[in-house]
């Protein structure tokens, strides 16, 4: 992604030339026409966004502080590109408040030793899942939420550490303050429950990556892991991912669910296409009362250029009760 890079050089008061700070605007457009087919024969046309790419405007920067390490930060605020509402509900006129840094906002160190940052950012669950979806987080919603329990996406008030990658191997570690709750991580609960934590080990060489995920919610006795990769095989790459959640709180359960899919460039193009299949069962503590859903999604990317994307992609939702398909046609663009 291109980005839009504004130098600041700050003289110190007393003569002495203070490091250079690099701050950095970016940020993602998104929008989409998309067409949904329910299954009770409703059938509506509506302007979208975030089917592809979640949109976004950021400011992050670095500032070298000398033998090695460097000072970081990012702020990322959401928005919608169809009705400036930052509203992720696909299909609806749902109203949801944006409040600046509600995607990413966290102050860091990086050195030698890795990168640790403070405040709220993706969790390493989530980076989990992303990583081995070819539809990444967006389309039909359902592959977004691989994660069959309640890990969120981001995690206010938490501590994160990534280590140096050592010969392609990685490891990611995130907690937060223990009267986080489970889901959006940002309201208080009234009594003080689990420390949440969150671990990844990934590992990535050549045409091979591999990565696996466990994570604590504090809201409730709850483990969720997750095993998934990724290989390039030239012509096409291949993602799968399986993950288990296994939830004592309340009505216990056990949920698990998986998901594979492959994209490509069609050779002699800017064309990438890419296919997914995705299930997910959810059984009651007796064992009985096992409910399933999956979705199925084929889709193009025509590369206009780097920064500019237009896509068509259909896909199908099947859940216990009803469903949906979507015809979705938009266009993102990267700055």
């Amino acid at each position: 992604m291109k980005k839009t890079l504004l130098a600041l050089a700050v003289l110190g008061t007393v003569g002495a030339v203070h490091a250079q700070t690099a701050v950095v605007i970016d940020g993602s457009m998104d929008t989409s026409v998309m067409n949904r087919a329910a299954a009770s024969g409703a059938n509506t046309t509506t302007l979208e966004k975030n089917q592809r790419n979640t949109n976004y405007i950021g400011i992050s920067g670095t500032e070298d502080l000398g033998k090695g390490l460097k000072a970081m930060f990012q702020i990322r605020t959401a928005f919608g590109s169809d009705d400036h509402v930052n509203g992720s509900v696909t299909g609806t006129s749902t109203v949801a408040s944006t409040s600046i840094g509600d995607q990413n906002a966290w102050l860091g160190l990086q050195g030698g030793f890795g990168t640790v940052k403070l405040g709220r950012d993706l969790t390493p669950q989530f980076n989990q899942v992303s990583a081995y979806s070819v539809f990444g987080t967006g389309f039909l919603r359902n592959f977004a939420s691989m994660n069959v329990g309640t890990a969120s996406a981001r995690w206010s008030n938490s501590v994160s550490y990534t280590s140096p990658s050592m010969s392609g191997l990685s490891l990611q570690v995130m907690t937060a303050s223990r009267y986080e709750v489970s889901g959006a991580a940002t309201t208080i609960a009234g009594t003080p429950q689990g420390t949440p934590l969150s671990a990844r080990v990934a590992y990535g060489a050549g045409p091979l990556s591999v990565g696996v995920a466990a994570t604590r919610n504090g809201a409730a006795p709850e483990t969720i892991w997750n095993v998934g990769g990724a290989y390039n095989f030239g012509v096409a790459t291949l993602k799968a991912q399986y993950e288990r959640d296994n939830n004592t709180a309340g009505s216990p359960s056990n949920r698990n669910g998986w998901l594979i899919g492959a994209e490509g460039a069609l050779p002699g193009t800017a064309m990438v296409l890419k296919a997914q299949y995705a299930k997910r069962n959810a059984v009651g503590a007796t064992g009985s009362g096992v409910t399933a859903s999956k979705a199925w999604g084929l889709g193009a990317d025509y590369n206009l250029s780097k920064r500019t994307t237009a896509y068509l992609y259909y896909g199908k939702v099947d859940l216990a009760v009803g469903g949906n398909r979507d015809t979705v046609l938009g266009v993102r663009h990267g700055f």
